[in-house]
């Protein structure tokens, strides 16, 4: 009865609710653009949107901010997606910030609109266009891995439902400014203004206004993330500094194994401060992350296989029964760390017998795990 409950809500969260939200918006955009006459309730509407423009946005970019740089290595087996990040971590600012405007500005003008100066009005208008690009930009960014149903699903929901709910709000917002000024029927004895004023009214007019205010509003963005170390060009840089994706450019280091051994799980997700990974190296034809702990291990394990090959088939076995399973349980960094402190004093008597046994120690330690010649 659990199990069948759980799968309830599993298809609830991931089936039923987003074909509610999609099929509302769906809905809305038709009847803002006057193809249909069906209206959607308003608290209907509030809810799409708030799941639409605050949950599902902050949901999805706080979990893919998890995901690797380009410059460090997909871990086969404990990186779901086998992807590097989407947006540069260096020029994520700039992203989220663009995205936050553009959001704010939606509904600012979905509680204000009537209470707005035409000046303020264009000023956030124009942050849902750049919502608009801004989301047209990732649904581009991420369409080159859109190869399996679930990945479609996920940037419907995200990107082309953004993008709808930017649509809603530019066309019902210019709506309602016209209407409301048409009401007010206000007078310029200025010639100028009065033929401005008499243009805007038309609608047509604002929307040339409204992608011209684009670019300064862009601009003024830029200039205060400039002060928080975001660069000019971070919003270019965002999607080019990265790999797997689209638009990008850079190259990223072949994928590693941790390959079940429990050191080379300490190697790869401790703290690189406290482990210490010293370079890759190769376990069973598979690239893996070494250090110093690893290595020495690794070269007293040869010495018993070289001197006691009896002795080394026993620890092998010993090893092989209950390091695996201890590998399986480091899956977080304080984990890693707490196994590498409690190996240390074996790492010192590791040391201490190749140092005794072997006339050259630092060399064998040097060798191991590099790629054997053909």
């Amino acid at each position: 009865m659990e199990s069948m409950g759980a799968g309830v809500i599993l298809i609830a969260l991931f089936v039923i609710l987003p074909m509610f939200i999609i099929w509302t918006n769906f809905i809305r955009l038709l009847s803002a653009f006057k193809i249909i006459e069906h209206q959607v309730s308003k608290e209907r509407s509030n809810l799409v949107d708030f799941i639409s423009t605050v949950i599902i946005p902050f949901i999805f970019f706080t979990c893919i901010y998890g995901m690797r740089k380009y410059t460090e290595p997909i871990v086969l087996g404990s990186d779901l997606s086998g992807l590097h990040i989407p947006i540069a971590h260096a020029h994520y600012l700039t992203v989220m910030a663009l995205l936050a405007f553009s959001i704010a500005s939606l509904w600012i003008l979905k509680g204000f609109s009537r209470s707005l100066s035409p000046i303020l009005y264009v000023l956030f208008t124009s942050g849902l266009v750049i919502g608009i690009i801004l989301n047209v930009i990732f649904f581009i960014q991420s369409a080159i891995n859109l190869k399996d149903p679930v990945s479609i699903c996920l940037v419907v929901l995200v990107f082309i439902n953004l993008i709808v709910e930017f649509l809603i709000g530019l066309k019902t917002g210019l709506d309602e400014f016209i209407k409301r000024e048409e009401l007010e029927k206000k007078e310029y004895t200025n010639v100028l203004m009065a033929k401005i004023y008499s243009l805007l009214l038309k609608g047509k007019s604002l929307y040339p206004i409204v992608f011209m205010m684009v670019i300064p509003v862009f601009i003024v963005i830029q200039c205060i993330l400039i002060l928080f170390g975001q660069q000019p060009d971070a919003i270019i840089k965002a999607f080019v500094e990265t790999s797997d994706w689209t638009f990008s450019k850079c190259q990223s280091p072949q994928p590693i194994h941790t390959d079940g051994h429990y050191l080379c799980t300490v190697s790869l997700r401790g703290h690189k401060k406290l482990v210490k990974p010293v370079r890759y190296g190769f376990r069973h034809d598979h690239i893996i992350m070494v250090n110093r702990q690893l290595l020495i291990a690794n070269a007293f394990e040869n010495v018993l296989e070289e001197y006691v090959p009896r002795v080394h088939k026993v620890i092998r076995a010993f090893y092989d029964k209950y390091g695996f399973p201890i590998a399986k349980c480091i899956n977080s960094p304080w984990a890693a760390d707490v196994t590498y402190i409690i190996m240390k004093p074996l790492e010192w008597i590791f040391i201490l017998c190749l140092y005794i046994v072997d006339k050259n120690p630092e060399n064998r330690i040097a060798v191991q795990y590099l790629p054997k010649k053909k």
